[in-house]
């Protein structure tokens, strides 16, 4: 594109706001309002203390993100950048995105770089550190990346440090293993590609379409700011980003909320058992206190913490010592809490180990372990009363991690801290459990009742139009379903009048709620009911249209003018005149009925679809057509509108226009019009081209792909900043990649070819070359 090759910020602004309709997914969310202050205080984590804070950026410059609806794989924090923080929000639907705030960069990142700054953001303060690492996470981002990459518009950041021990300020943002500072041209596709990641090019799906995706077109994976400190100590912290070299694309670091840490040690529980269960117990279970070291030492210290808690130290426990010894290398150090057997019941006692601040002397971390006399195994069933025989109850457990219910009789049992039974009688249910060294059991009785008995009186025949009596019996209370035609279904013996074929059941229930059911049907003798299909039918002259008709054995139709055959139950009816159709249907019996049909028929729509036409590829021609229904136009897809007799077509081909008309009753007439298509010249630019002296692509020129009769040609080719670097009004003519006798950079560069087609039109091709050596 003409705006990625010149770097204009005015276009690079409008493609970014034009280009960011159309989202289809959450996005970024950023609030440029945050004070220094608030920006420095949303860093901070364990271990640290933030004063004196200031900011210098242009407006709009800083804020703080939340992408937890995005890709981005921080979930919070801030953002500093070297134009607006609300440009990073996505989707990648800009390759050039960035805004020119005019103002000065930073004399520390211009040495830095080595090249000029501009638009510099800056956040400084101080922070007290309370161990001998300072730490926190980041993520650098740039609309530079790739197609800058190696040039001088090298965006620059850098995370400076200084204070107690670190008299010379000290970049922190540096590739894991080297002093190689993280930068555009020290870490992209090419070098150290491991901490890249590519974010798309502002144009080519996913990434364009994806509100998921943050604007910048490369970004480094998640880094690791780290400096060693001395534990009680300020230090002064200067977090800075800058444009290189011009200050239209956008750069910006992303810093991960609460990540700013020193935290030096960390603690955790856990017990000598399965995950699940987190307390110890007297003479199963013990507990353990994990002491894990950040980062891991490199030379033997020892620790001191405190012991509190409710349980004794040496009396509930076995006593332990109020320090631990760190050897180099070690990852973490285990503290077992292993608790007396005392048979005294004391309910849950606590064992809590404080870290000390080594600053002030007060705790600044703890862990907790619990320890409790035994174990508590309870079985329960709900509900804990009576239940009718193949109830569901819900049998459980609690106090344990893993519980085994043994089988009985028909019962198989299981595995699990509950589940549901079905029980046909009354039985115990046994659960049981080991924990540690330790086993417990325990049981509930799950007490099943003796239903009643229903008996519905058996079945009975019912010719239509009479009435039967019910006979029911076997409990307190009673329900007959369905109530159809019964007059009272709460009775043992309701009456029914029913002249369909029915089925009734009979739901007995006693004193303890527990039901029983039976059946009794009720069979009648009907008459036939004569039924079909269709009902009613609209058809085109001529079409013929199947019947079907059910219910009996023998069949007879009126009139049977149009009909195959008038006396079978599925004939086949040739539709000429509109008409009324009766059958009688018979069954085994002889019984009778009727059932009827009435059928319309429609008449055929006139159609024109008009007289061919020849036109020019890209040229439309209005399609004139005519119809006495309900139209359309085929194929749609290169017409305005295909519901009006007279749209415009554009076709690519030539293409037959097939106008449909279609009746009420569907009957559908066609005609059809050629509309010939006669295609033009193409001229095709190269994408890229290598004046490298080889003979192989070494000059940029038109090339034409069909016959072409232009004479009048314009070609031209822009650099980055607007100047004419080639222009020639000779079609076999080229451009060699010099300017004024000077070779120019390797890099993307911009063509307008301008020309006349066979009809004397003038026709204009613009793009992007790529100059490579």
């Amino acid at each position: 594109m003409l705006i990625n090759a010149l770097k204009n910020p005015l276009f690079c602004t409008l493609v970014f706001v034009i280009a960011g309709m159309g989202l289809t997914r959450a996005q970024l969310s950023v609030d440029n309002t945050l004070t220094a202050s608030e920006l420095a205080q949303s860093l901070a984590g364990p271990g640290v203390v933030i004063s004196g804070a200031t900011l210098n950026c242009g407006v709009g410059g800083s804020g703080s993100f939340d992408g937890t609806a995005t890709y981005l794989p921080l979930d919070s924090g801030i953002i500093l950048s070297t134009g607006l923080a609300t440009t990073a929000i996505g989707p990648n639907n800009s390759g050039s995105a960035g805004t020119d705030l005019f103002r000065p960069g930073d004399p520390a990142l211009t040495a830095f770089s080595g090249g000029p700054t501009y638009d510099a953001c800056i956040l400084e303060f101080d922070v007290e550190v309370s161990a001998d690492t300072l730490k926190f996470n980041y993520i650098f981002g740039s609309e530079e990346y790739q197609e800058f990459v190696g040039s001088s518009y090298n965006d620059v950041f850098a995370f400076w440090i200084d204070g107690p021990g670190i008299p010379v300020p000290q970049n922190m943002a540096i590739v894991p293993g080297t002093a190689v500072p993280v930068a555009i041209n020290n870490v992209n596709h090419i070098t150290f590609s491991a901490y890249y990641q590519f974010n798309g090019d502002g144009f080519t799906p996913p990434y364009s379409a994806d509100a998921g995706y943050v604007q910048y077109d490369g970004m480094t994976v998640v880094m690791e700011a780290r400096a060693n400190v001395i534990p009680c100590e300020t230090y002064h912290l200067k977090l800075a980003i800058a444009d290189g070299f011009d200050g239209i694309y956008d750069s910006g670091v992303f810093i991960e909320a609460g990540s700013l840490s020193s935290e030096g040690i960390s603690l955790s529980s856990r017990t000598t058992v399965a995950e699940g269960f987190e307390n110890a117990i007297e003479g199963c279970v013990d507990g353990i206190i994990t002491f894990t070291p950040n980062p891991i030492p490199v030379d033997t210290f020892v620790l001191h913490f405190e012991i509190g808690g409710t349980a004794t130290n040496g009396v509930d426990y076995v006593e332990i010592a109020d320090s631990i010894v760190l050897l180099p290398g070690m990852e973490f150090y285990d503290l077992y809490i292993i608790p007396y057997v005392d048979a005294i019941p004391e309910g849950l006692e606590t064992v809590v180990i404080y870290l000390l601040n080594e600053c002030t002397g007060l705790p600044k971390d703890s862990a907790v372990m619990y320890i409790q006399d035994g174990i508590y195994l309870e079985a329960l069933a709900d509900p804990d009363a009576p239940v009718c025989p193949e109830a569901p109850v819900l049998i459980s457990a609690e106090g344990a991690v893993v519980y085994t219910w043994p089988p009985r009789g028909d019962w198989p049992g299981f595995v699990g801290s509950d589940t549901l039974i079905f029980p046909t009688v009354s039985a115990w249910y046994v659960v049981e459990t080991e924990l540690g060294s330790c086993s417990e059991i325990d049981s509930v009785f799950v007490e099943v009742v003796i239903p009643p008995v229903a008996d519905a009186g058996g079945d009975i025949d019912l010719c239509i139009g009479s009435e039967a009596t019910l006979n029911g019996s076997g409990g307190l209370t009673y329900q007959w379903e369905p109530t159809t035609s019964l007059d009272n279904p709460l009775l043992p013996n309701p009456t029914t009048n029913t002249v369909v074929d029915i089925t009734y059941t009979l739901v007995v229930t006693d004193a303890s709620g527990c039901s029983d059911t039976a059946e009794a049907v009720v069979t009648i003798r009907p008459l036939p009911v004569a039924s079909v299909t269709p009902v009613e039918a609209f058809i085109c002259p001529g079409e013929e249209l199947p019947l079907l008709a059910e219910g009996g054995v023998a069949y007879s139709w009126s009139p049977p003018d149009g009909l195959d055959n008038a006396s079978i139950a599925n004939p086949v009816l040739t539709g000429t005149i509109t008409s009324f159709y009766t059958v009688e249907v018979l069954d085994i019996y002889g019984c009778a009925s009727e059932a009827y049909i009435s059928v319309r028929v429609d008449v055929f729509p006139s159609v024109e679809a008009g007289e061919q036409v020849i036109i020019d590829l890209g040229q439309s021609v209005q399609l004139d057509g005519s119809a006495t229904n309900n139209y359309i136009w085929s194929p749609e897809s290169t017409l305005d509108n295909p519901g009006i007799l007279n749209p415009f077509a554009t076709p690519d081909i030539s293409t037959w226009y097939v106008l449909s008309a279609t009746s009420d009753a569907g009957c559908v007439t066609r005609d059809s019009v050629l509309i010939i298509v006669i295609e033009p010249p193409t001229v095709i630019i190269p994408n890229a081209f290598t004046p490298n002296g080889d003979g192989l692509h070494d000059l940029l020129r038109p090339v034409v792909t069909r016959d072409y009769e232009g004479t009048e040609v314009d070609f031209r080719v822009f650099n980055r900043w607007g100047e004419t670097v080639f222009q020639s009004n000779d079609l076999h003519q080229g451009w060699d990649g010099t300017f004024q006798g000077v070779h120019q950079e390797i890099g993307s560069y911009v063509y307008i070819f301008v020309g006349t087609d066979r009809q004397g039109e003038t026709f204009t091709l613009t793009g992007n070359v790529t100059l490579l050596r």
